[in-house]
């Protein structure tokens, strides 16, 4: 995959003040994130809700959290034949599911769990975690990994990040895709919320990294 189009776009917003920014009821001039939420609420990556809130403080799904990277990256969706596949697989993702092509889409990137019998399990309605979040931005951008963990040795914590994670999260450290708390801890199972991942998508994308996502390989826990 190419550079993407959408992202160049995006970079050209960042660190700019759009004057027709969206507001949210609970979203203030003042919130700490109010300009990552404004720049992607405007570009249609991520809604609000219908009584004018945004409810930052919420955890964002997995599923909400796989439709910020499909529009913030400005993935290739999920073609007929490729949904197909995905559905015939999928034990907890239906055609229904407002998220299913989103979740498709992003499969390769967002870990997952596929069980003894093949079947795999994405969980669109929990909470995405920063360890997921952190593997997930990694995979889509197609970095390297850094197998040493060096990066992860100052946290007290880094001992609960999964083992599966571990090189994505000390990859996503060392490129400054996700920092620590100032206790000195990373919270790698601590729910990201909406609010957060607004940031994290900005951080991300101002990295200005050329992104060669590895659509041919499957990202998933095995147990």
């Amino acid at each position: 995959m190419k550079r993407l189009i959408p992202i160049i776009t995006t970079l050209a917003l960042l660190g700019t003040q759009n004057a027709f920014a969206k507001e949210f009821t609970d979203v203030p001039q003042t919130h700490w994130a109010y300009g990552s939420i404004s720049l992607f609420a405007d570009s249609g990556v991520i809604n609000g809700y219908e009584d004018g809130s945004f409810r930052p403080e919420n955890p964002v799904t997995r599923g909400e959290w796989a439709k910020m990277m499909c529009d913030g990256f400005g993935l290739r969706q999920a073609g007929t034949f490729e949904l197909w596949r995905f559905y015939s697989d999928a034990e907890d993702v239906s055609e229904s599911d407002w998220s299913a092509p989103y979740i498709a889409t992003v499969s390769p990137y967002l870990a997952h769990i596929i069980d003894d019998y093949g079947r795999s399990y994405y969980r669109p309605n929990d909470s995405a975690t920063r360890e997921e979040v952190a593997g997930s931005l990694v995979r889509v951008l197609g970095l390297e990994t850094d197998e040493s963990n060096a990066y992860l040795a100052p946290y007290s914590d880094s001992g609960e990040i999964s083992e599966f994670e571990l090189p994505y999260m000390n990859t996503a450290v060392k490129n400054g895709l996700i920092s620590g708390y100032e206790d000195g801890t990373l919270r790698p199972k601590r729910e990201v919320t909406r609010a957060e991942a607004a940031c994290l998508m900005q951080r991300t994308i101002s990295k200005s990294f050329v992104m060669q996502p590895h659509s041919n390989v499957k990202y998933s826990y095995v147990r």
